[in-house]
């Protein structure tokens, strides 16, 4: 399946997720809970999608948002600091998921994601 990039800084919201994504087949890289965690580890390799919490105890993901965006990877904001049309202007083509959100309407933000990184791939 792919690999997910987790930022959550939230430890039982971290470990739901965690759970989540990796019962449906997919690797998931991190949790990471702060800006500084998620840039080492964008340093190494890059995800094939993420998902972010947007405001981090540190600071907002913005850092780590760019970088993925610039990348082309896909991602999915999880966050309920944060206006979704903030982010989805900022990140066109990303998916927002308001906290809490049902396990249902992340996965399904996901997918989406999943499927258009899928679809890019196929024209190139």
């Amino acid at each position: 399946m792919a690999v997910i990039m987790l930022v959550e800084d939230e430890l039982l919201i971290a470990m739901d997720l965690y759970e989540m994504l990796e019962q449906l087949g997919h690797e998931v890289d991190g949790p990471y809970m702060t800006v500084a965690q998620a840039e080492d580890a964008l340093r190494s390799d890059l995800p094939d999608i993420a998902l972010l919490d947007a405001q981090l105890r540190d600071k907002e993901v913005d850092e780590v948002a760019r970088r993925l965006h610039e990348a082309g990877v896909p991602i999915v904001f999880h966050s309920g600091h944060v206006r979704e049309v903030e982010y989805t202007k900022r990140y066109p083509g990303s998916r927002f998921c308001p906290k809490p959100a049902s396990p249902t309407d992340i996965v399904k933000a996901v997918n989406q994601q999943l499927d258009l990184s899928k679809s890019r791939l196929d024209v190139t």
